[in-house]
């Protein structure tokens, strides 16, 4: 969750090219600490789920 973290677009909207098509995705970034900068990947398909692993698409959600 963004707000959760702190967590701003760093980078807008792209599409990301997966098997023959695209998906939309942009990169979120913030901080842990003043020196540990975090990036993360916004795909709400991907990865908007309750858990992190044991999904049948995990190897399109991780390449």
């Amino acid at each position: 969750d963004p707000a959760t973290f702190e967590l701003a677009e760093v980078v807008p909207a792209f599409d990301v090219p997966i098997h023959r098509t695209t998906e939309p995705a942009r990169i979120l970034g913030g901080t842990l600490d003043p020196d540990v900068p975090v990036y993360m990947v916004d795909n709400a398909k991907y990865f908007d789920r309750e858990g992190i692993y044991m999904y049948p698409d995990d190897a399109d959600r991780f390449i």
